[in-house]
């Protein structure tokens, strides 16, 4: 945590971080919360916030996210990357 108040745009350090409250800590919105900085961080490109969006959804799926919350990244993946819908989005009960 203290280097990231150093180095706020650490991207790197901040997706592990996600992971670990997501994976150790079982505190998806935390772990959400981290995500979301670094997707909505300005010039990010495209890829790495796919990415991000990407490991938001698998970390989603793997802790019992409801339908409502999986739908509602759907939409945003869809809206903002128009791509397909994968494997994983039906796991989430989304039908495709």
């Amino acid at each position: 945590m203290k280097h990231l108040e150093q180095h706020p745009l650490d991207t790197e350090v901040r997706e592990k971080l996600a992971i670990l409250y997501a994976d150790h800590y079982q505190r998806l919105d935390m772990a959400t919360g981290e995500l979301e900085q670094l997707i909505e961080e300005p010039n990010q490109p495209s890829k790495r916030v796919a990415h991000w969006l990407n490991l938001l959804a698998d970390l989603q799926i793997r802790h019992g996210a409801d339908y409502d919350t999986c739908a509602e990244l759907w939409r945003k993946l869809w809206t903002d990357f128009l791509i397909w819908p994968s494997r994983k989005w039906r796991e989430c009960g989304w039908r495709v």
